[in-house]
């Protein structure tokens, strides 16, 4: 698919040449992995590796910082403030290496989590100063891209491969109207998204345009889109 300008990265501050990568495409988890250990749902995507710095045009298309686009037409990517990254690197939670151990020192360290929490909100008050926001989940993630996101599947634990993120009800037509989505990497590993700039509406249209014959939800969404467009994907540092 050629790329073309529809959802746009917003760079709250100067990024190097090589913050945006971009590749051929994805392929099917089980073309890619003979690794009998990793369990993928059926239909499951990754991102090929050969990625590459992105050409002036590329760049050109990718990236937008106009201050008339609205919340759901960009990615905006930023640093967190210095008051709270200074706390963080007195945090004993950084040295832990299990998801337990860090769970367990954020529990037992009620003075430093609660001061966090402060100065997240403050900071989460320059994008909503109505207080419309809330914590949705705190995850331990680990750098490599085969466990990033993993479903109970009955009795077995899944890799569900490249995905959409959603933290509340809605539809294809009404994904724009839902809540934003702040990401925050509170750990010192360097952390990467994988993203299409296309919003769903474009996609759904792309797909019906292939065939309009196709019956599209939220569920079928990820993998139909993929099976007609083999060749589209950026990755974000």
């Amino acid at each position: 698919m050629k790329l073309f300008k529809d959802i746009v990265i917003d760079f709250e501050t100067h990024f190097k040449d090589d913050s945006i990568l971009i590749n051929d495409g994805v392929e099917r988890a089980d073309l890619m992995l003979n690794n009998e250990d990793i369990s993928y749902l059926e239909e499951s995507y990754l991102p090929k590796n050969n990625w590459r710095n992105c050409t002036d045009f590329e760049r050109f298309t990718l990236l937008d910082s106009s201050k008339e686009l609205k919340s759901f037409q960009k990615i905006l990517v930023g640093k967190i403030p210095f008051e709270i990254a200074s706390m963080l690197n007195k945090a004993e939670f950084r040295k832990e290496t299990s998801r337990e151990g860090v769970m367990n020192c954020l529990a037992n360290n009620h003075q430093l989590t609660s001061n966090l929490d402060l100065l997240l909100n403050k900071f989460l008050l320059r994008f909503s100063p109505t207080r419309n926001f809330q914590l949705y989940k705190l995850l331990v993630l680990y750098p490599d891209r085969k466990t990033t996101a993993i479903v109970d599947y009955g009795n077995e634990m899944k890799f569900i491969g490249l995905h959409f993120d959603s933290t509340t009800v809605f539809e294809i037509e009404t994904a724009k109207f839902s809540k934003a989505r702040f990401c925050l990497n509170l750990g010192l590993e360097s952390r990467e998204i994988y993203f299409i700039n296309l919003s769903l509406d474009t996609i759904k249209k792309k797909i019906l345009l292939k065939n309009p014959d196709e019956i599209l939800s939220l569920k079928n969404l990820t993998p139909t889109f993929f099976k007609y467009f083999l060749s589209t994907r950026q990755k974000l540092y």
